[in-house]
């Protein structure tokens, strides 16, 4: 991202956050909608490409590990071959949470499809963008990370009341910026929006053409296909009343910004996560 578009975004995030300081029980009063079917899909299916792109991740650091060290090679597979599983099966269950409750049978042959289609993919690009592939996938099971961590401290320390919970004249509302304090309830976890924030890290996608040539150039194309996704998940968690307008603009907004920063460490520090440039070279 370019300095001007940097401003540009950081500039509009500001903008909407003021209006909605003034706006956001106005406006999830006249949208809210429960039974909305638009609502319901982005409800179970808004979180699955951050899911999806934390496995293929996870696989193209399997299939691109490089090390000149035989017990750093098994290590480092043993670690990320336990992530991969985990975050398959964390693939597979999310959308379940929505649809009747997790039938493991289900998630467990889900998430082994995840997970061998990842390395087989991850396989027959490493050939050819060995370098770049990685340098992708550690941006992306970062940022993926990042959204995790970050949203859900932040949901423990606010304590924002879901909308959907509230009854006229609600009362209960409060303003985004002023915290609630400690919960570990579910329906206090408001702001920011994990939805939102999971769903942000489409934004990776940019990062394809970097290791597939049949998309160099695309870039735009692809920074519109990851906005349009982002607004559509933000949109419909108002409706569903889980959200307040500024609970998804904060979301989003913490894993676009991660996503910038982890990016721009990671291709800082390419010599450092990349491969060992010296010695035997052990492939993982």
């Amino acid at each position: 991202m370019k300095k001007n578009e940097k401003l540009w975004f950081l500039g509009i995030v500001a903008v909407l956050l003021v209006i909605f300081t003034f706006t956001d029980l106005q406006i999830s009063k006249a949208v809210y909608n429960p039974q909305s079917g638009y609502g319901h899909f982005f409800e179970v299916f808004g979180e699955l490409p951050g899911a999806l792109i934390a496995v293929f991740s996870l696989a193209a650091l399997i299939t691109t590990g490089k090390y000149n060290v035989k017990w750093k090679a098994i290590l480092l597979n043993i670690i990320f071959g336990v992530l991969l599983i985990i975050f398959s099966f964390m693939a597979a269950i999310m959308p379940m949470n929505y649809l009747g409750g997790i039938k493991a049978p289900v998630a467990g042959i889900l998430a082994a499809v995840y997970a061998i289609a990842a390395l087989w993919i991850t396989k027959i690009l490493s050939k050819e963008e060995s370098k770049s592939l990685r340098q992708a996938a550690i941006i992306g099971i970062l940022t993926f990370v990042a959204a995790i961590v970050v949203i859900n401290i932040i949901k423990m320390f606010w304590g924002r009341l879901r909308f959907r919970s509230m009854e006229a004249p609600y009362n209960e509302f409060s303003l985004w910026f002023i915290p609630q304090g400690l919960t570990t309830n579910n329906e206090y976890m408001s702001f920011p929006s994990g939805h939102s924030a999971n769903s942000a890290v489409i934004m990776w996608v940019t990062l394809l053409p970097t290791f597939v040539t049949s998309l160099r150039g695309k870039e735009k194309h692809l920074k519109v296909i990851a906005g349009t996704w982002i607004a559509m998940v933000m949109i419909s968690r108002v409706i569903m009343g889980a959200h307040f307008a500024s609970d998804v603009t904060m979301g989003a907004t913490i894993s676009i910004v991660s996503f910038y920063l982890i990016s721009k460490w990671v291709k800082k520090n390419t010599s450092h996560v990349e491969s060992e440039s010296k010695g035997k070279v052990i492939k993982g």
